[in-house]
């Protein structure tokens, strides 16, 4: 018998846009001239960022995103349609709205999907993120049913396809236009081969799958049976090969995984103001002469926060990324960005990128600590299985 999921949303729920980063991290109050420091524990970082008002948040945010070009404004926010691309859903067909089929240790689950997130830039990197975090997973993924079986190596199976019992289930759940991502590439050919069903399978898919075994005990509370869950995802990967992390993919616990997520979701408080300050930086080489390519974000937003409020004292340590001859110049020619940038946008960019390093460093830094621990307890529980093993 299949059961089935009770209060799925409604379409209005799915085109609602995702909280991006900065509502999903703490909600720290920022100031010119100070480096706010994170709470003592990523848990409540996440906590205290889910009940940050909207309101304050959008109005910081409408304002930080303004196009730093005088009289160019920028209609749409780079970090705003994280959730919703129309042409993308046509592409998936139903809206974009897919259904996953995911296999727990007792049987199959069927869930509900945005499956645009699949096919965003970068995707890869930030599906993970959605489940870190279970109460955050339930609200873009929904479960439509689930089933124990019996004999779950003959559900799908290469000589005799998918058996009645999970071909009900799926025609049950599927609409006729939705497309199935699968957990194999073997799974979708002998899918789409008997029962004629569009399926998704590839690298995206599969964080989606590694999310819903992170949270599977939430999210599909009648699989009853234990099992070890997967604590290593690709995205995250990415994260700790990025800062040069050297680490086991078996160490990895609940505490490195929700710091890594910070992290990344820092990064991205970052990166989303990567287009318009580098353009923006175009001045720097028309009236100063200096070439900004290749400066990190932080050190242009704090070049153009310089030429306009020259006379503002800058946080300690920031005027030393500067040469001498390009401190001279952003000085002396100061006067002259006048028309050509908005200062008030710059200025909250500068903050909202000193902001989000300052708390984004704290937890980077204590990465080595937690993956040395780590490593520590994971090698002395194998000394300890060997022990029992000899006894």
């Amino acid at each position: 018998m299949v059961v089935k999921a009770e209060g799925s949303p409604s379409k209005a729920r799915w085109k609602e846009k995702v909280v991006k980063a900065e509502e999903a991290l703490p909600s720290t109050p920022r100031g010119e001239g100070k480096v706010v420091k994170a709470k003592a524990s990523p848990s409540r970082a996440w906590q205290e960022g889910k009940e940050k008002k909207a309101e304050e948040t959008a109005d910081r945010e409408e304002e930080s995103e303004e196009e730093l070009e005088q009289g160019d404004e920028d209609d749409v926010e780079e970090y705003e349609n994280w959730n919703y691309f129309p042409g993308l859903g046509v592409e998936l067909g139903n809206n974009g709205i897919i259904l996953v089929l995911f296999e727990t240790p007792s049987g199959f689950a069927l869930f509900s999907y945005d499956g645009v997130k699949l096919l965003l830039p970068g995707a890869i990197e930030h599906i993970w993120t959605d489940f870190v975090k279970c109460d955050i997973a339930e609200t873009i993924c929904w479960l439509k049913a689930f089933e124990a079986f019996e004999d779950k190596a003959s559900a799908i199976d290469p000589n005799t396809g998918v058996n009645e019992q999970l071909a009900k289930m799926i025609r049950c759940c599927i609409k006729p236009d939705q497309k199935l991502a699968v957990g194999s590439h073997e799974y979708k050919e002998i899918i789409e081969k008997t029962m004629k069903i569009s399926c998704l399978h590839d690298s995206t898919v599969m964080e989606v799958m590694w999310g819903l075994k992170n949270c599977m005990h939430h999210l599909v509370p009648a699989e009853l049976t234990k099992d070890d869950r997967p604590l290593m995802s690709e995205g995250m990967k990415r994260v700790l090969d990025k800062y040069h992390f050297i680490y086991k993919p078996e160490i990895i616990n609940d505490r490195i995984i929700e710091v890594a997520c910070v992290v990344y979701n820092y990064d991205c408080c970052v990166e989303k103001h990567s287009e318009s300050l580098r353009e923006a930086g175009k001045h720097l080489k028309n009236i100063s002469g200096i070439n900004s390519e290749g400066w990190s974000l932080f050190k242009l937003a704090t070049a153009l926060k310089m030429v306009c409020y020259p006379e503002d004292h800058l946080l300690a340590g920031h005027r030393q990324i500067f040469s001498e001859d390009e401190l001279k110049k952003l000085l002396q020619n100061a006067p002259e960005y006048k028309d050509k940038l908005k200062p008030k946008a710059v200025k909250l960019v500068y903050e909202d990128i000193v902001w989000a390093l300052g708390i984004r460093n704290k937890w980077l830094g204590q990465l080595p600590r937690y993956l040395k621990e780590a490593e520590e307890a994971y090698e002395a529980k194998q000394v300890m299985s060997q022990v029992i093993l000899e006894d």
